[in-house]
């Protein structure tokens, strides 16, 4: 258990200082606190998905069918059940803790709630600077019902990575034969599309804030290489 104090982190804390805030001895606890690797923590959290209880339960419904039933036709089958079942549950509790996954999930509330937590705490390429960002994204995931799929700050920076590699996220690029074809469109899309625009400008924001904490931080480090 790593323990995570803001004052161990010493760059991340003082982009944070910079801004007014001093946490002094705050301290936090992630989920990479309380599971011994981030496996365990996958199948925790999978169980949280009511499918995967569904394939646990029938994994082990076929391995006490296959133990009792004597036809070996029947237990062939009931082993081979049992063998795809299992590996689906694998998949699924590696899955639902992607930031692939958990990028797909997000709402654009959830988006925008992101973005906001990047601008407000600046971190940048060291996954340590992220651990503020990931606690606050599990209480608001908490908070809304949501399942939480976050282990550490290197989660968040990874999610942030695909999120800035989101298409659907971008302005929107209609390409049509026809202005009434593009027209129809417009106005058919027209308050999704202005919701996009907007996610966009926002993601524009927190990618400018993380440049900025990410030059900061190489600055303070390396002064000489700045002059």
């Amino acid at each position: 258990m790593r323990g995570l104090e803001y004052e161990q982190l010493n760059t991340s804390t003082s982009i944070v200082q910079d801004n007014g805030m001093d946490f002094g001895e705050a301290r936090l606890e992630l989920p990479c606190d309380k599971f011994r690797s981030r496996f365990t923590f996958g199948i925790v959290t999978a169980f949280q998905y009511k499918w995967f209880v569904i394939c646990w339960v029938c994994t082990f419904l076929s391995f006490v069918l296959c133990v009792t039933v004597s036809n070996e036709t029947g237990s062939a089958l009931l082993i081979m059940l049992y063998v795809y079942l299992q590996i689906f549950s694998i998949i699924f509790s590696i899955f639902v803790n992607t930031a692939i996954f958990l990028k797909f999930r997000m709402s654009q509330e959830d988006k925008m709630k992101f973005y906001s937590e990047i601008v407000n705490n600046r971190p940048y390429s060291n996954d340590k600077s992220w651990d503020v960002v990931c606690y606050n994204m599990i209480s608001y995931f908490k908070e809304s019902g949501l399942h939480n799929a976050l282990y550490d700050g290197a989660d968040c920076h990874s999610l942030f990575q695909w999120l800035l590699k989101d298409n659907k996220d971008g302005k929107i690029d209609i390409q049509t034969d026809t202005v009434e074809d593009a027209s129809t469109l417009l106005a058919k899309d027209a308050i999704d599309k202005s919701k996009l625009i907007y996610l966009e400008t926002a993601r524009e924001k927190a990618y400018l804030i993380y440049l900025q904490s990410e030059n900061s931080y190489w600055v303070k480090k390396y002064p000489e290489l700045a002059q």
